[in-house]
């Protein structure tokens, strides 16, 4: 009865595995949570039930492949990476079964092991979709996160030495089946929870861009309204403007004449806009953080040229100068000279991104990066950094950090 519980157990815990596996591959379809229980239902039933009334590996294997693609009717795919990825999942699993089994068996051989080894096999299941996954995974904004995930293994690999102790020192029986069930809830528990906290964070990163997204819309909204109200004035009060300046040309008034031409242009230029590109996604957030901050610092120097055509990511784009910036102006804003230059230029199919901020006060590292002038900032700014580098390399580029007593500076280099 024991051991009709633990492959039951083991079962699920495997199917659970298995659908991790199939998420790093794969998008899920939305709105197929009961299909998904279904087939799930499905794979876990035939599974059991081959596995402990036919005894027949073959079988076993037929109906295991033939499930696990009925599994991806949940997700969307190529019928050729669907058929991929079954033989890999049921070669690893198959994989990890032997090695399990092995693995007990040479610590305990005078029993029946099959049963328990199906923990170990779970558990490397495991091991293995965590250290597959920066292979496997399809969404690379979460890879930061999953390579911490790593450090956790060492409570999996505890979990089986503890289990390898145990039938060692002969310790078999019912509280072996406690301590292993325990192993497997724990080693479970733990990734899941990591996984929930790793979705919150995320999605806590998107609704933060979303929100300054909506704001980048609107304040673009408010100056485009604004701008439009002040040409319609002008062209309202044209007639009046040129009467004016004919009688002042008559009188021979030649510096009242340049006054009032200066008051017109003053007038008609009133919109400062520091990013003017073209690229609406690359102006927009240039000038949203920088408009806000331009009035606390003495000196903004912003020389941005990019063509359409760049052949670059617009959401990593928007990352790494979103990034930078906010990390720049909130340096700026506490020194003392308070300046800021952004400069970006394309030469020789290569982007270049240079940012000089100046900042006060010591720079604390992390990870061998300089990020802040404020050591309770180092998080915040750590992860900042991390995003852009992470991004800068996968385009195949390169940042460069220097920095002075009291100057700040980034120079990101990415081939287009």
């Amino acid at each position: 009865m024991i051991g009709y519980i633990i492959t039951a157990l083991c079962n699920f815990f495997l199917l659970i595995v298995i659908w991790h596996f199939f998420d790093d591959m794969f998008e899920r379809k939305k709105f197929c949570i009961h299909l998904k229980i279904i087939t799930g239902v499905l794979w876990f039933l035939s599974t059991y039930l081959i596995s402990e009334y036919l005894h027949s590996a073959v079988a076993n294997i037929i109906v295991s492949l033939v499930f696990l693609y009925i599994l991806l009717i949940c997700y969307d795919g190529s019928v050729f990476r669907k058929i991929i990825a079954v033989f890999l999942v049921e070669c690893i699993n198959g994989a990890c079964d032997y090695l399990s089994f092995i693995l007990f068996s040479y610590f305990y051989n005078d029993v029946d092991v099959y049963s328990v080894s199906y923990i170990g096999t779970v558990i490397l299941a495991m091991i293995c979709e965590v250290l597959l996954r920066p292979v496997l995974k399809r969404n690379k904004r979460e890879l930061t996160a999953d390579k911490n995930m790593i450090f956790l293994l060492i409570i999996p690999i505890n979990m089986l030495v503890v289990l390898a102790s145990m039938m060692k020192s002969g310790m078999m029986g019912r509280y072996f089946v406690i301590v292993g069930m325990c192993a497997l809830i724990t080693s479970f528990v733990t990734f899941e929870l990591y996984n929930v906290i790793i979705l919150n964070h995320i999605s806590k990163i998107e609704k933060e861009s979303f929100d300054r997204q909506i704001n980048i819309y609107k304040q673009e909204l408010e100056r485009i309204e604004k701008n439009e109200l002040r040409i319609e004035g002008i062209r309202h009060d044209l007639r009046h403007h040129i009467i004016e300046m004919e009688s002042l040309i008559s009188h021979g008034e030649t510096d009242e004449l340049i006054h009032y031409l200066a008051d017109i242009k003053k007038d008609v230029l009133a919109d400062v806009r520091y990013s003017q590109t073209g690229r609406y996604e690359v102006d927009s957030l240039v000038n949203y953080l920088i408009k806000d901050a331009g009035e606390a610092l003495s000196s903004v120097d912003v020389k941005m040229t990019i063509p359409h055509d760049l052949n670059v990511n617009k959401y990593h784009l928007n990352i790494i100068l979103g990034n930078l910036l906010e990390n720049a102006i909130e340096a700026s804003k506490k020194s003392d000279e308070k300046t800021l230059k952004l400069l970006t230029k394309v030469e020789r199919n290569v982007l270049y991104i240079d940012i000089e901020n100046s900042y006060k006060g010591h720079l604390y590292t992390d990870n061998k990066h300089y990020i802040s002038s404020k050591q309770d900032a180092v998080g915040k700014h750590g992860l900042g950094l991390s995003n852009v580098e992470r991004i800068v390399k996968e385009n195949g580029g390169d940042i460069v950090i220097d920095f002075t007593q009291d100057k700040f500076r980034v120079r990101v280099m990415i081939f287009i």
